[in-house]
């Protein structure tokens, strides 16, 4: 897939406000469009189909193919049942409380490769310090991948457990704002993000960060 700009950089800020319907910071917006012939796409009635081959066809935008770990330690964040056989799984049934500090340094290794949070940042008291520990944490080229539900769904909307929302804008507001820089820089950046869901009511933000 090719696109005008190799170098667009999706923390800039978006066009106008006719771009209010598109699906978040992943997304090219309306100023560099993305372009790629028949032979480049696996079109409808071709094999291999996909979400993100389908969604550029039909709509002009690309959405960026995540990018996989370096090798090494994986750590599933807040995991509850939803464990992965590749990943150490820390959360409260494992006696591992995010909020915590010490927690950190006594449980979580020192470099670490990839961080799954699979709606964990909603729940968490401090999400701004939560992160902060994960970029001390991951090796360089390391990736964070978050699924959050969206902040203008009713999945977000009608937790009484989730005590922050995110949208789409809320990492360019976070690694944008000095008032967020109080540690230093941030070493991360937004590889892809887009929003996701069978129906309005649970749409999900799907995010990748990596350390720079």
């Amino acid at each position: 897939m090719k696109t005008k700009n190799d170098g667009y950089n999706p923390m800039l800020p978006t066009c106008d406000a006719s771009c209010a319907a598109s699906i978040g910071v992943g997304d090219h917006w309306c100023r560099e469009q993305w372009q790629a012939s028949a032979e480049e796409l696996a079109l409808p009635g071709n094999e291999g189909l996909d979400i993100r081959n389908w969604f550029g066809f039909a709509w002009n935008r690309e959405i960026k193919k995540p990018l996989n770990p370096p090798n090494g330690f994986q750590v599933n964040l807040g995991a509850g049942y939803k464990e992965v056989d590749w990943a150490e799984s820390l959360d409260l049934e494992h006696g591992f409380n995010a909020d915590d500090e010490e927690d950190w340094i006594l449980k979580c290794p020192a470099s670490v490769a990839a961080f799954w949070a699979n709606g964990f940042f909603e729940h968490v008291d401090d999400p701004v310090f939560v992160l902060r520990q994960c970029e001390k944490r991951l090796k360089r080229g390391g990736v964070i991948n978050i699924v959050v539900p969206h902040g203008a769904s009713f999945l977000q909307l009608e937790d009484m457990t989730h005590k922050t929302a995110f949208t789409e804008e809320s990492w360019r507001n976070l690694f944008n704002n000095p008032y967020y820089e109080v540690h230093g820089p941030w070493e991360l950046r937004v590889h892809t993000c887009f929003i996701i869901g069978v129906a309005w009511r649970n749409l999900a933000l799907f995010t990748q960060l990596v350390k720079k």
